[in-house]
């Protein structure tokens, strides 16, 4: 399936917490649990003029003032800018849902692009509230 490639992609697993493949019954097994979740949510993000999926975002502690926040971008789609929508689609959910992102130390892909969707966000609050941009 979609999602199992995803987890098991060599990259994924790389930047997870847990760094194993899982197979097919053990990913069923934590699918199914996952939709019946009430603190977690789950996010296929489909770019419309692909008519592709090109990744997923997933919300964990929903409910709670922290959420983590887990991207993943399918590979032929990582290094085209889609992580940035995908930031700002799970931050505008982690926001409404009372909590902030938090990001691994260790995961500098996921740092330098939440950094960057945090000085975006910023830079454009203030143009559009009439204060210079900082940068």
């Amino acid at each position: 399936s979609f999602l199992l490639r995803l987890r098991n992609d060599p990259a994924t697993v790389a930047a997870s917490r847990q760094r194993n493949i899982v197979t097919r019954e053990e990913h069923a097994a934590w699918l199914a649990a996952t939709l019946l979740d009430p603190t977690r949510l789950l996010v296929i993000v489909e770019e419309r003029r692909l008519n592709d999926a090109v990744g997923t975002y997933r919300l964990d502690g929903v409910g709670g003032d922290r959420v983590e926040v887990s991207l993943t971008i399918v590979p032929e789609y990582r290094g085209r800018g889609f992580v940035y929508y995908m930031i700002a689609m799970a931050c505008r959910d982690a926001v409404a849902r009372g909590a902030v992102a938090l990001v691994r130390r260790e995961n500098t892909a996921s740092l330098a692009d939440h950094r960057l969707h945090a000085i975006r966000d910023d830079r454009r609050r203030r143009l559009s509230s009439g204060l210079p941009p900082l940068y």
